[in-house]
């Protein structure tokens, strides 16, 4: 975490060495599947999706996930 000179109000997070890693390591897993999903699908139909699926995925983003307890034995 570093300051923004531009506003000091804000602070600016950049990801380490060891997320970048980790990060390239989760996209170099799912690409496959998902060029797999593409290829099944069809590529018009993946693009006919994204704007549903992104729709979808804003309102999940409004939404603070579930608060799970030790006694939650049914939760996901």
């Amino acid at each position: 975490i570093h300051p923004d000179w531009d506003d000091a109000r804000r602070k600016l997070v950049t990801i380490s060495p060891a997320g970048r890693k980790a990060r390239d390591a989760a996209v170099a897993s799912i690409a496959p599947i998902l060029a797999e999903v593409v290829r099944e699908v069809g590529p018009e139909n993946v693009r006919a999706a994204l704007p549903v699926l992104r729709a979808i995925r804003a309102q999940f983003g409004d939404v603070d996930p579930p608060v799970r307890t030790p006694t939650d034995k049914n939760s996901l």
